[in-house]
């Protein structure tokens, strides 16, 4: 098991319950001894026991050494975490390093299952890494199987969702993959139609799609509650009366704050960025992402906002966009602005002006690993390094530092923006017009 976070250490765990021997990879010593300890990271009814249980007995082990775990395992599962980056995109950099560390130390057949949550297409491009790693090594006579195994784990209620599934999805492409993955999970299925074979590309867009359908449920429910206020009706007489249909069910179709948690916000805009990379619109989810936007301010006293969104076509035939989002109340007086060019792109803002993030698609740079230690460990939490943010300004205005770009360059973004405001009021083109200096 690579990765012995939320999802990884609750598979391992509850895998090792049903006899096998599990291997867990984990990042840091100190972890492993508490984990051994019996001292869990997360909380979830019964995962302690069952961990305490099954490394007591041998049969769940944690290491360091990726090597040793992938040596002594016939299934290798990468679990993994993957963020949004800057743009909304899976943030793939933590699977795809798995795969090459696999790929690096692999000595004979295994199958590689997925749990990380990934955009279509990811498991082969996982496939081709370890492919690449193998041909390195001059090991190409090594066979290997790629399969996808979606999580469908609930926060709380974990353990019972692995020991008792709705269903268990299986991603492959071969029968031999199938099979092998069939005999490791029919112990926790009652009846044959829960375990699910369907293409690779199926199943990985199977776990987008049923992270977006619960808050598509939910944005759904609080537009009918604005719609109830204007009309006189009650939402909770309304969410009965269509609860209560078999077709539809109960689940999800309470009006509120909207949706959160860790999966579904960037599983939503991850599906959204996704589709739009392969020149599809999903205006279904876009519209869920505008309800779910919109109710995030009815708890707060919003003192202004607006959003711009310009398209760019450079002469060199690259396209690009500047995507502006203020949403003032406050402690978030700084809104955000987001950058994407013909070499990059660029993200600054947020609460307190704690982040910033960077995407560089042109040539590498000096400087890169600079900009993304900066980006992981940001010098301000909060507000507390606004002082060293303008310090920094104020040094770069008297010459004594060279500023990190320079300041007419992005002069220019705002000229980009004041005509998109004019072209508002106007209604005709965006025409970019030099500020008074």
């Amino acid at each position: 098991m690579i990765g012995t976070g939320y999802v990884g250490l609750v598979t391992g765990a509850c895998l090792a319950e049903q006899g096998n021997h599990v291997w867990c990879v984990v990042i840091d010593e100190d972890k492993i001894s508490r984990l051994n300890a019996g001292i869990v990271p997360i909380y979830e009814p019964g995962l302690e026991d069952i961990i305490k249980r099954n490394v007591s007995q041998g049969r769940l082990k944690f290491t360091t050494d990726t090597k040793e775990a992938v040596k002594n395992s016939f299934f290798v599962f990468i679990a993994v975490g993957t963020p949004p980056d800057g743009n909304g995109n899976a943030d793939l950099k933590y699977v795809l390093q798995a795969a090459q560390n696999i790929g690096a130390c692999m000595e004979g057949y295994k199958i590689i299952a997925i749990k990380s949550t990934v955009p279509v297409g990811t498991s082969y491009k996982i496939k081709t890494i370890i492919t690449e790693e193998l041909t390195k090594r001059g090991r190409t006579d090594i066979d290997f199987d790629v399969a996808f195994c979606p999580e469908f784990l609930k926060e709380g209620s974990a353990v019972d969702d692995f020991l008792s599934p709705d269903r268990i999805v299986i991603g492959t492409e071969n029968d031999r993959t199938s099979a092998f993955l069939r005999e490791l999970f029919s112990p926790y299925v009652q009846r044959e139609p829960r375990i699910l074979t369907v293409s690779i590309s199926s199943a990985e867009l199977i776990k987008y799609a049923a992270n977006a359908m619960q808050p598509t449920r939910i944005s759904f429910m609080n537009e009918l509650a604005n719609f109830c206020e204007t009309v006189g009706a009650d939402i909770e007489e309304v969410r009965r009366g269509i609860g209560t249909d078999k077709r539809i069910g109960p689940a999800f179709l309470y009006a509120g704050v909207g949706y959160g948690g860790s999966c579904f916000p960037k599983d939503v805009k991850a599906l959204i960025r996704s589709a739009k990379e392969k020149g599809k619109d999903l205006s279904i989810l876009q519209a869920v992402e505008s309800v779910q936007a919109f109710s995030a301010t009815l708890a707060r006293r919003i003192e202004a906002e607006d959003t711009i969104v310009v398209n760019l076509r450079y002469r060199s035939g690259a396209l690009g966009s500047i995507n502006v989002t203020t949403l003032t109340y406050p402690k978030n007086l700084e809104g955000s602005i987001t950058i994407l060019g013909e070499k990059g792109t660029v993200k600054i803002g947020g609460i307190a002006l704690n982040r910033i993030d960077t995407w560089e698609f042109d040539q590498p740079h000096p400087m890169d690993k600079e900009v993304e230690q900066a980006n992981t460990n940001p010098t301000s939490v909060y507000g507390f390094g606004h002082l060293d943010f303008y310090s920094h300004v104020i040094e770069a205005l008297k010459g004594n530092i060279n500023g990190v770009v320079e300041g007419r360059e992005g002069r220019k973004t705002v000229e980009i923006i004041q005509a998109a405001y004019q072209s508002a009021l106007s209604g005709g083109q965006v025409k970019p017009c030099a500020m008074p200096r």
